[in-house]
């Protein structure tokens, strides 16, 4: 009886029926290339959802955080200067291209008035950016000029570090920087074809391949911040907050010390100073070859170029004696380089008639500011009158 039972619980499979099941299976229709195209469609939706929910977090953090497109704030604000231009109706404008030295030194709103009081009907912008090689300079001068901005004249100066070969290999970490940065990889002048362009163009519409080292820096400050529990998340801006500039490019410095201060801050035995002007004089070795280029495009392009030799304070007559670098003999040789490029240099170097219009040895408060804009607009009157005005300027009615 229980033998019964257990074979009416589980009845013997027969062999036929396996080999029916089999065979059906055998007979099966294979998977439709509808099915296979309708799961490669739903995957690629989803990918694009994701893609676009990336780009969507992507652009709201652009939109919070700011972060460049070249290496610096200064920098993305003057190359929008470049391509925008002055709003005025003046006939012509001058340009003001450099480092930190001349951005701070020249008050362009006020060279602007001073011109036309004068009856020239003239405007200058201050593209001068701090920490500028003569190539960014030229980068910034090829984008005005490019869209539509040409200037009458350039106005730029030069400083031992600018023609110092040490000084542009202390620099290479911000030459990369600058180079690999999307203003300079897609919106620079260089000749883009093929892939480049390319790749311009995907940067171009999405923040994710435009901001793509920022994301990856803040990605990394994340992940050392988690795998670190003792240091506290913090949310830190791309770049740091930096100083405004006037509608016509000029960035004022107002720091301002005692006489007994200065000398304190920048003697050469202010350890930490003495390491920042290393770079300047230290190893001093000549080369042309950046100016060059700058000295090129603007004899290309029939632009005129006024290179000043700006005030320094007199405490930097120790810098040049200490690296044993002659002041006459370096004067000698400036002079002696530009004419025989014919270009206008004017030496202002103990012009300053005050040590009170210093920051440090080499930049401008604006007491100084005032002193050698009036100086230069006095200069673009008189002394460098026939290097811009050869052509008839419209004057005012």
């Amino acid at each position: 009886m229980q033998i019964l039972e257990k074979e009416e619980l589980n009845p013997p499979i027969k062999r036929s029926s396996v080999l029916s099941t089999q065979a059906s299976n055998a007979l099966a229709p294979p998977v439709s290339f509808q099915h296979w195209f309708k799961l490669t469609l739903h995957g690629l939706i989803a990918c694009l959802l994701m893609l676009s929910l990336a780009e969507s977090l992507a652009r709201f953090i652009v939109v919070l955080a700011k972060p460049t497109i070249s290496h610096t704030t200064s920098f993305d604000r003057k190359f929008a200067l470049a391509r925008q231009g002055l709003k005025s109706s003046s006939t012509s404008t001058l340009a003001i291209l450099g480092d930190s030295l001349i951005d701070f030194a020249l008050y362009s709103e006020q060279l602007t008035t001073t011109l036309k009081q004068a009856g020239l009907n003239t405007d200058v912008v201050n593209l001068a950016v701090p920490g500028n090689t003569y190539e960014q300079d030229l980068l910034l001068l090829k984008t005005a000029v490019q869209n539509g901005h040409k200037p009458r004249l350039v106005i730029t100066h030069t400083h031992l570090r600018l023609f110092n070969r040490s000084f542009y290999k202390t620099q290479s970490q911000t030459n990369h920087q600058f180079e690999s940065s999307y203003l300079d990889r897609c919106l620079s002048s260089k000749p883009k074809k093929g892939m480049p362009q390319l790749r311009c163009a995907l940067e171009k519409n999405f923040y994710l391949l435009r901001y793509r080292d920022f994301f990856k820096t803040e990605l990394d400050q994340l992940q050392t911040t988690l795998m670190n529990p003792k240091k506290r998340l913090e949310f830190q801006p791309a770049q740091a907050a930096e100083q405004d500039f006037s509608p016509g490019g000029w960035t004022p410095a107002y720091a301002m010390s005692t006489d007994a201060d200065f000398q304190t801050q920048f003697a050469l035995t202010n350890k930490s100073h003495y390491r920042h002007i290393q770079n300047d004089f230290d190893q001093f070795n000549w080369t042309e070859s950046h100016f060059e280029t700058l000295r090129q495009y603007c004899l290309q392009e029939h632009i005129p170029m006024l290179v000043l030799w700006l005030p320094e304070h007199p405490i930097s007559n120790a810098y040049y004696e200490h690296f044993h670098i002659p002041l006459p003999a370096l004067t000698e040789h400036y002079q002696h380089y530009f004419d025989q490029h014919h270009v206008r240099f004017i030496n202002l170097r103990n012009r300053l008639s005050t040590t009170q219009g210093f920051t440090d040895p080499e930049h401008f408060n604006p007491l100084g500011t005032q002193i050698i804009t009036q100086t230069v607009g006095d200069i673009l009157l008189k002394e460098a009158r026939p290097l811009w005005l050869s052509k008839p300027e419209a004057h005012k009615p």
